[in-house]
């Protein structure tokens, strides 16, 4: 609070023209301090401070500016917006009560508050803007003070912790104008907005009966026709010829006297027609048209129709609606005449709610709201930033990935536009992989896709029929299966079909012994294994084990299932040799082999050598016509594969083995 002077001193510093009014008269309930302001003060891209009591200390400022304000680098601040305001700021404790009052309007404690109001009218760029002394800011959508340009802006000042309530008088047109402000010097007493005397006559009203003014004033009575006086019109009802703006005074003094608020005479039947201005004349999917007056004479009340339907509420010169019908605009002149305009109709157009856009492989597809596409409507797409010239259809395959969109505009010449975004598709060409070619004997079995990244979306289809998804897909019986891949931004891919049959056909192979050589069952598709040892390259239909212990077969038909025998035991022994060391004295090189076998030895004679197939056949009986240690056998004839041999010395002894045939 700034700490100002006694109240004594403040009217000690009045001006003379003040002191002259308080000494008009002195009420014990009311001191009414009225300061004229002459000449006025017109304010234009400038700053106007208010002293409300006139002792040196600025209480308030008023301001009109085209840009931002700040008050000396405190926060009061008015942000333009680049339009024109006008506006008050309070300064230090004081308060600026509330929105601009009509003439006569009671001041106090009861109506305190803080808003912000427009000026309307043929100057809707200007706003008015209160800011109170804590930076805050206020709006309102109404106009300056209800289509009057002069009003009282009601004033709280606050002195050593004492209230006083007071108005200033203020014109807002191309510029700002001060003509006057006043308050009440007894503290926490109201004042009237534009009392400037002690005593307060009632306001007087105006009424209109036809061409005749009435007014509720008693005394001292004069009438005014456009701010002058009416010469002999003394009295409470006059006959009025000319449309106008009429007022009337009463009062005791030629100081202190009550005037009416401005009342608008017009002849009916020179009322001026209404015209509705239109933002458009068709609603487009429940999106707003706005209705508005041009303008509002003064003093006219106004009400929007629907359909020949009074609008509650709806009382304002700008009406907005979403709703197809037919509006109209009723206005009242305050005297009573009425008028109507011309009918608008608004149609509503919903047959473009909610397009789509999909992607399907590379092309992207237009999906109308509920399948409905109505008839000559017209297709537009756009990159983000440009036509695409020639593609209306309702389709489109873009090169790139990005941003694309659709505008769908009907026949009426409503639009609506949505955008998509669009992947490029990748094709993988993913494909299906299995460890066999038929479902073995109903067991379950595993199918993958290839190469698909973990965040692609996979279904698969059996006999054509969605059947699961997944990474993986498991089957237990005979039957057609694909998958289809989906990349994340709508791209697809079919994988390859692969058909199933179900192979119920392979038994259990059976091991048997011959000499010291095992035997399958099966020609061939034989793994042998053994639990004792790591077995290579032993597929054959014959086996011969190196050592005792356990073997079994492992059998993989043509169609990929694996079934497997019992184990079967084998003793190890050396059949067939005369001498114990004859086989540590032979040596077969190379093996496996693939043209010649050089076979030697070191004490004994090779007299003739036989070579068997797996099959036990003799492919290959050779002998020596000179026998010796050392023999070349040549055997390029013989298909690969696994081949026993039979060693036949000039002693008669035998010595067996195998080799291999490249």
């Amino acid at each position: 609070m700034v700490n100002k002077s006694s109240l004594a001193k403040k009217l000690a510093s009045y001006s003379a023209v003040a002191a002259a009014v308080l000494a008009i008269d002195r009420t014990a309930d009311a001191q009414i301090v009225y300061t004229p302001v002459k000449p006025a003060f017109v304010g234009s891209d400038t700053t106007y401070n208010l002293d409300l009591n006139n002792d040196g200390i600025v209480d308030f400022k008023i301001i009109q500016t085209h840009t931002s304000f700040r008050n000396g680098g405190t926060n009061y601040s008015f942000s333009a917006h680049g339009g024109e305001f006008v506006g008050a700021i309070a300064m230090s404790s004081n308060a600026l009560i509330g929105k601009p009052f009509y003439y006569g309007s009671a001041i106090n404690a009861n109506n305190v508050g803080s808003y912000g109001w427009a000026k309307g009218q043929s100057f809707e760029y200007e706003k008015w803007q209160l800011r109170g002394n804590d930076d805050s800011s206020f709006y309102s959508g109404g106009p300056w003070r209800f289509n009057s340009d002069t009003s009282y802006v009601p004033l709280k000042l606050v002195d050593n912790g004492n209230t006083y309530y007071g108005w200033v008088r203020l014109y807002i047109g191309g510029s700002f104008i001060v003509t006057g402000y006043a308050y009440n010097s007894v503290p926490d007493s109201g004042i009237y907005a534009g009392q400037e005397c002690n005593i307060q006559f009632p306001i007087p009203t105006i009424s209109q009966n036809g061409a005749i003014l009435t007014t509720t004033a008693a005394t001292k009575i004069q009438w005014y026709y456009n701010d002058k006086a009416i010469s002999g019109d003394t009295t409470q009802s006059i006959s009025v010829s000319q449309n106008g703006i009429y007022t009337v005074t009463t009062g005791d003094t030629t100081i202190c006297h009550g005037t009416s608020l401005p009342f608008n005479y017009i002849n009916c039947s020179t009322l001026q027609l209404p015209v509705i201005v239109s933002s458009g004349n068709l609603i487009c999917n429940y999106k707003v048209v706005k209705l508005s007056m041009d303008s509002v004479p003064q003093y006219y009340s106004i009400q929007w129709l629907k359909n020949d339907t009074i609008l509650p509420g709806e009382a304002n010169k700008t009406f907005y609606t979403s709703i197809g019908g037919s509006y109209s605009i009723v206005w009242t002149e305050q005297g009573g005449c009425t008028d109507t305009s011309t009918s608008v109709k608004i149609t509503l157009d919903t047959n473009l709610i909610y397009p789509s856009i999909i992607q399907s492989n590379d092309t992207l597809f237009f999906v109308p709201y509920q399948g409905n596409f109505p008839a000559n409507t017209k297709l537009q797409w756009y990159t983000l930033d440009s036509t695409i010239n020639g593609a209306n259809a309702a389709y489109y395959v873009p090169n790139d990935t990005g941003i694309y969109k659709l505008t769908e505009t009907d026949s009426i010449g409503c639009s609506e536009t949505t955008d998509f975004g669009y992947q490029v598709c990748k094709n993988i060409h993913p494909f299906i992989t299995s460890t066999t070619k038929a479902v073995c004997n109903y067991n379950w079995m595993s199918l993958y896709a290839d190469s698909v990244p973990s965040d692609y979306r996979i279904e698969w289809f059996f006999n054509n029929v969605l059947n699961d998804n997944g990474q993986k897909f498991q089957v237990w019986k005979p039957g057609s299966i694909y998958a289809v891949i989906y990349e994340t931004g709508g791209c697809s891919d079919t994988t390859n079909t692969i058909n199933l049959p179900l192979d119920t056909t392979h038994y259990h192979p059976v091991i048997t012994q011959h000499d010291d050589t095992l035997f399958s069952n099966y020609s061939t598709g034989n793994t042998w294994l053994s639990e004792i040892t790591n077995l290579t390259n032993d597929s054959a239909q014959f086996f011969l084990p190196p050592q005792s212990g356990y073997y079994y077969i492992i059998y993989t038909d043509s169609l990929g299932c694996t079934t497997s025998s019992t184990e079967y035991y084998y003793s190890y022994t050396k059949t067939g040799i005369k001498n114990s060391n004859s086989i540590e004295s032979i040596s077969i090189y190379p093996n496996p082999a693939k043209d010649q076998l050089l076979i030697t030895s070191n004490n004994l004679q090779i007299m003739q050598v036989q070579i068997e197939n797996e099959l036990g056949q003799i492919v290959l009986d050779k002998v020596f016509d000179n026998p010796l240690k050392k023999q070349t056998l040549d055997i390029n004839t013989l298909p690969a594969g696994m081949y026993f041999y039979r060693i036949t010395t000039k002693d008669e002894e035998t010595i067996t083995g195998k080799f291999v045939k490249e």
